[in-house]
């Protein structure tokens, strides 16, 4: 599995389209190393914080184009990609996670059900499904989105629906960045420290 962690452009057209190019360049990278998943952040596309304005213009639909674009992306390198993005149906929003198999088919959209603080609830609705559980490479991979990953009964929902493996996309660190582009005054919990190697000694 490929991890990407880096500090991407947010919150424009160009910024999707940059961030499309390095997820094209990671991918291939990943492919060198072997991997059969690549994983990148919580709404990677846009950048994570986005505020009301910059959500409604750059969200797309499930079938959009970047969503499209990481389907040839995934085909071509025959390896599986975890797309999380701001996604937009109807006049309704979600921050959304698109898993795409390494034939360059859709097994799931999740939309997150657990948002995390007033300025997600601002731009997104709440998810109505429970997270989903795929084979990918004959694995079976439950999927959580960032916040999601400090709830132990959601990964009892995945265990007992067979997951052997979680993988929780998020864009957090010790502080992150507000919409309004100060830092935050009070650090992220650091769950990677604590909550989520409880969950998985469980």
């Amino acid at each position: 599995m490929a991890l990407y962690q880096g500090q991407g452009a947010v919150g424009s057209p160009q910024a999707v389209k940059y961030n499309l190019e390095r997820l094209v360049e990671v991918s291939a990278l990943a492919t060198e190393y072997g991997c059969q998943v690549v994983v990148f952040p919580e709404k990677y596309t846009t950048g994570y914080a986005i505020d009301p304005g910059q959500c409604r213009e750059l969200a797309e639909h499930r079938e959009g184009p970047s969503i499209e674009r990481a389907r040839l992306v995934a085909k071509e390198n025959g390896l599986a990609v975890i797309l999380p993005y701001p996604e937009r149906d109807g006049s309704d929003f979600y921050d959304s996670i698109s898993v795409i198999a390494a034939d360059g088919l859709v097994a799931a959209n999740y939309r997150k059900t657990h948002l995390y603080g007033a300025a997600e609830r601002r731009n997104y609705s709440f998810g109505q499904d429970l997270p989903p559980v795929v084979s990918l490479n004959g694995i079976a991979v439950g999927v959580l989105n960032c916040y999601e990953c400090e709830f132990p009964p959601l990964y009892q929902y995945l265990a007992e629906h067979g997951a052997q493996v979680v993988i929780g996309p998020t864009a957090a660190d010790g502080h992150f960045r507000l919409a309004d582009g100060t830092m935050s005054q009070v650090p992220y919990q650091d769950a990677t420290r604590h909550i989520i190697p409880a969950m998985a000694s469980i």
